[in-house]
């Protein structure tokens, strides 16, 4: 059974990413986490906006990383990037209480966890910093963020289950791997692809949601138990890059990429290089660049005061990437310019 793929986008999406259009590509990523100058466009301003995110060595933030200096750059601001080692909250706290003690104009953040990093966000409205948060967001914050900035992850999860369910002719028994239930990032797209099984593949059985939390090579080895413990497993989905990753190395020792199906998340080069490589059938991407434009660009507005115009949420639709048009979707990889 093959299953039509149509990816929507909505107006919002559109407007921005047209707008997003005419931008220079005159930004640059570096190996190191220090502070990065901008000096040119926008009429020179001595605005710096201090950016935060989990793990410097994802493709995900690198490539946002690398959106938000093409913004900072168009507008003529200091930006100045940090990112912990590891993506949790005991590695971030450090590195974003750092930033405070340089009294940026506004803080633009991707929390490691949603809950954790309350208290630590809130110094910074507590000091009349603006706030905004993409990629994650904080749970019920106790202060105002001026703008969440994210993908719609439950409908990046439905599209993981379609992808899955068309890869094995809509039957058969699958599971999930993810990190934990209190990462609502991940949790939505567990939720997406639970609830677009249910109500629309009554022949496809989900026998595992299995959760690794951030001990990511565990997804390893649980692949391979579950492919051990269900015989008849047709494929399983996984809700972020590592967990990928680390499932695609469990598939491989089993030599049973034919014969299971994984859906991954992400579009970083080891997602493009299992996709093409045929361990994964599909992946859903993001568009992190944007991500880290937008959140730019409303920070630098927020620290003016300009709020009128800055939308309290924006929810970017994913994509889907399969085997069959990787080579004509190279727009929405996570490869930096530097990485090229």
């Amino acid at each position: 059974m093959k299953l039509n793929l149509i990816v929507r986008r909505t107006a919002p999406l559109v407007a921005v990413l047209a707008a997003s259009a005419a931008l220079a590509a005159c930004g640059s990523s570096s190996d190191d986490d220090s502070t990065t100058s901008a000096s040119s466009g926008g009429g020179g301003s001595d605005l710096t906006i201090a950016m935060a995110t989990g793990s410097a060595s994802d493709a995900f933030y690198q490539k946002v990383r690398e959106g938000a200096q093409e913004e900072a750059d168009r507008l003529g601001v200091t930006l100045d990037y940090q990112a912990s080692n590891e993506f949790t909250a005991q590695d971030m706290i450090p590195v974003v209480d750092s930033l405070l003690t340089k009294r940026p104009d506004a803080l633009a953040i991707a929390p490691a966890d949603p809950r954790a990093m309350t208290s630590t966000i809130r110094r910074f409205a507590d000091a009349d910093i603006p706030i905004v948060t993409f990629d994650s967001s904080v749970t019920d914050p106790p202060f105002d963020i001026v703008t969440q900035i994210s993908s719609n992850n439950k409908l990046g999860g439905r599209l993981a289950a379609d992808l899955l369910a068309r890869e094995i002719d809509g039957r058969g028994q699958v599971a999930t791997i993810s990190t934990d239930t209190s990462n609502i990032v991940q949790y939505d797209r567990a939720r997406g692809f639970n609830e677009e099984m249910a109500a629309r593949y009554p022949d496809v059985e989900i026998v595992a949601r299995e959760l690794v939390g951030a001990d990511f090579p565990r997804a390893q080895t649980t692949a391979q138990t579950l492919m051990t413990k269900y015989s008849d497993l047709a494929g399983y989905f996984t809700t972020c890059s590592f967990c990928t990753e680390y499932a695609a190395q469990g598939l491989q020792g089993l030599h049973k990429q034919d014969s299971v199906a994984q859906i991954g998340y992400e579009a970083g080069p080891k997602e493009i290089d299992l996709l093409r490589s045929g361990v994964l059938r599909a992946v859903v991407a993001q568009n992190p660049a944007e991500q880290g434009r937008l959140a730019v660009r409303y920070a630098v507005m927020a620290a003016r005061g300009e709020t009128s115009g800055i939308p309290r949420t924006v929810a970017m639709d994913p994509v889907a990437i399969t085997a069959d048009d990787v080579d004509s979707k190279q727009e929405f990889y996570y490869a930096t310019k530097d990485s090229k």
